[in-house]
């Protein structure tokens, strides 16, 4: 028997298209909060979030008006939405989108996609995105945050978001 071994990214990446491959088997199931699809081009996202050391903000793709540091953004329910993340920072950070943190727990007592996925990581870098139909009993006020250890506590590593 031959021994394998990987690379932090190599299993990361693993661990994405494991998370992915449960959420597409959920699609549909009784209780599902959110949908995922594949159809949308990656190259036309929604929404650009920058993720950096230590803040969130939207921008455009080339990386023009923005924001400003953790000031939020909305994301319309009811319709197919693309969210393109880029980690401009230098370490991992935590893409986590819910209500009532919970540091010791390291994500949302109250997770804005139900409980079967809880977010992205990214490495310094690296960039992801997030493909979502959230229906309308997901409107409300909530939160991305990363729960890397002392980022949302101390570096206050989170922003609203709301969903219309």
């Amino acid at each position: 028997m031959s021994q394998v071994s990987l690379s932090r990214r190599e299993a990361l990446k693993l661990a994405g298209a494991a998370t992915v491959g449960g959420l597409v088997g959920a699609m549909g199931q009784p209780g599902s909060t959110s949908m995922v699809h594949a159809q949308k081009d990656p190259a036309k996202p929604d929404l650009v979030v920058f993720v950096g050391d230590f803040y969130f903000e939207v921008g455009d793709p080339d990386g023009k008006n923005r924001k400003g540091k953790n000031a939020g953004f909305s994301i319309p329910s009811g319709q197919e939405y693309l969210v393109h993340f880029i980690n401009e920072g230098k370490v991992l950070h935590e893409i986590h989108m819910g209500r009532k943190p919970n540091i010791g727990k390291r994500q949302y007592d109250e997770n804005l996609f139900g409980g079967g996925f809880l977010g992205l990581h990214l490495d310094g870098g690296q960039a992801g995105y997030m493909h979502l139909n959230l229906p309308a009993s997901q409107k409300g006020d909530w939160e991305v945050g990363c729960f890397v250890v002392g980022h949302y506590d101390d570096a206050k590593m989170h922003a609203p978001v709301k969903v219309v």
